[in-house]
């Protein structure tokens, strides 16, 4: 019998091996993209994610510092971090509002008014503000190829969790206090979140509607006219005395560094502050310190003459 063999240029030849060819293209092709694309383009995903929350969570920190008695604070957050298509699916993050003592913020002074009435006669106005606001709002996400962990929003500043590597804190000051002329001027807040159960986990859009929280500031010129039991009268002294203002929260170490840079405008290394067991503001008005996770800021003078409380807090009517 007369076997017949098949020579390379045999049709059924040439078509299987351009399928193995073929087959061989198209796993190189899909190698290369779970090996190079998708990775890049989560990355993308992720820091875009990063980029929206800081943004967010900026604004609301800036609401906070210029709120007003009364008002609401609305903050819309975009939730979710985008997929790679086919592969990753688009992914939840997660907002919520915590009461949790592990974030506290506690201020407390005594301040002293005098007044002048049109007669002449000085009336004196005593009183002590003290709050202890506990509480934050915290954004989270399952990020696979950014450092970023964890956002929180604690008494209008920012922090930011990062794997492996110290977090970092941002945003306005809670306290200052600096002299102008012959006045102090304090600007100090305690902001509270009181948790009612509002979480979210999604890919979606979510607004934040903040109604339970407290605010404590001040804010009175000297010189001003006010209106005390019905009697117009100037405004003539203002000052303050035993401020304390305390801050706790597992990230102590980067709110310190944080407040050493604000109330010193300076870049010192977290190593030049760590090692420090007290430090001063600017102008040597604030004494900082810390112990475990709290940090401690006292006035260092016994009496601060201020040229700012707000009226309304002392329960006085201004007069225009």
């Amino acid at each position: 019998m007369k076997v017949v063999k098949n020579r390379p240029d045999d049709p059924a030849v040439a078509e299987i091996i351009g399928a193995i060819l073929l087959f061989g293209i198209a796993i190189t092709l899909v190698t290369s993209y779970l090996a190079w694309y998708v990775p890049t383009s989560q990355t993308s995903n992720d820091l875009a994610f990063v980029r929206s929350s800081t943004s967010d969570m900026s604004s609301l920190s800036e609401q906070i510092h210029s709120y007003s008695p009364g008002s609401q604070i609305v903050q819309s957050f975009d939730l979710g971090i985008a997929g790679t298509f086919p592969i990753i699916p688009a992914q939840d993050t997660q907002l919520s509002i915590s009461n949790s003592s592990s974030f506290s913020y506690r201020i407390s002074y005594n301040i002293s008014v005098k007044l002048q009435n049109i007669t002449g006669a000085l009336h004196y106005y005593n009183f002590t503000v003290s709050s202890l606001e506990t509480g934050y709002v915290v954004e989270s996400a399952p990020l696979q190829y950014a450092d970023e962990n964890s956002l929180y929003g604690a008494d209008g500043f920012m922090i930011q969790t990062y794997h492996g590597i110290p977090p970092s804190v941002s945003g306005p000051l809670p306290i200052t206090l600096s002299r102008y002329g012959g006045n102090v001027n304090l600007t100090g807040q305690s902001v509270g979140f009181r948790s009612d159960g509002t979480s979210y986990s999604s890919t979606t859009t979510e607004t934040l509607v903040l109604n339970s929280f407290s605010y404590v500031s001040t804010d009175i010129i000297n010189g001003t006219l006010t209106s005390l039991n019905g009697s117009v009268s100037v405004v003539k002294d203002v000052k303050i005395e035993n401020l304390n203002y305390t801050i706790t929260t597992p990230y102590s170490n980067s709110v310190d560094l944080f407040l050493y840079r604000g109330m010193n405008g300076t870049l010192l290394n977290s190593a030049g502050i760590l090692s420090l067991s007290a430090w001063y503001s600017s102008g040597g008005f604030l004494k900082v310190s810390m112990k475990h996770n709290s940090i401690y800021m006292t006035e260092t003078s016994s009496v601060l003459y201020l040229n700012s409380i707000r009226f309304d807090s002392i329960g006085l009517a201004a007069v225009t």
